[in-house]
């Protein structure tokens, strides 16, 4: 090659390079890092990503209700007359305000009721036959931390509605945790404490509940 064209091709790589356009091909390999980019010995080390925060404490001072999922439905057949309730703990101290229902095919007089180890705290009656109920005791009533209560009501004729396989694990929302098969029901004239787990079912009453 003459003495031209030699100039012409070692110019045209100077260019290239002075450009930043040319690649050397003994660059590092992608997973090295070059000595003149790594970082300083006295570097602050890389942040660390923060842990997930805890569980939220529910803020209750003006109320809350417990929060159930959807599940499919069953109007039960039973005519008998019929406690259903659902067993609960809370994680703080405060008042039971009443309940919010979910009603099957019976819409004739229902009674609210609140107790604890057996004991009756509180009891309302209800006429209004709408699907809903929302029923407050005449005096929230105090519960405390840490002890289980059952919230029920009563059907002089059956006609509850139910979800089997609902609570075959612990279910906590906010204040509330029902444990495994917490519902119950009670059979009998002018019903009475629910103990009796019938296929881990949710009988669709939720406590409302201050503190």
């Amino acid at each position: 090659m003459s003495r031209l064209p030699r100039l012409l091709a070692t110019t045209a790589v100077a260019a290239l390079v002075l450009s930043g356009s040319a690649r050397a091909y003994d660059d590092p390999a992608p997973d090295r890092v070059p000595a003149h980019h790594a970082a300083p010995a006295d570097a602050p080390a890389a942040p660390t990503p923060e842990s997930p925060p805890g569980p939220r404490t529910v803020s209750c001072a003006e109320g809350c209700e417990f929060v159930t999922r959807p599940a499919p439905e069953v109007a039960a057949e039973d005519v008998r007359p019929t406690e259903v309730g659902l067993r609960t703990v809370f994680d703080r101290p405060g008042h039971v305000l009443g309940a919010s229902l979910l009603r099957g095919p019976y819409r004739g007089p229902i009674t609210l009721r609140l107790w604890r180890d057996g004991a009756l705290l509180a009891e309302r009656a209800w006429t209004h036959p709408g699907r809903m109920a929302e029923i407050f005791f005449a005096t929230p009533v105090p519960v405390e931390a840490g002890r289980e209560y059952v919230i029920s009501y009563y059907t002089p004729y059956g006609g509850y509605l139910t979800s089997p396989g609902y609570y075959t694990a612990p279910v906590t929302h906010g204040p509330f945790t029902a444990p495994v098969g917490a519902g119950v029901l009670h059979h009998g004239e002018g019903g009475g404490f629910p103990t009796e787990n019938r296929g881990d079912s949710t009988y669709w009453i939720n406590p409302e509940f201050r503190g």
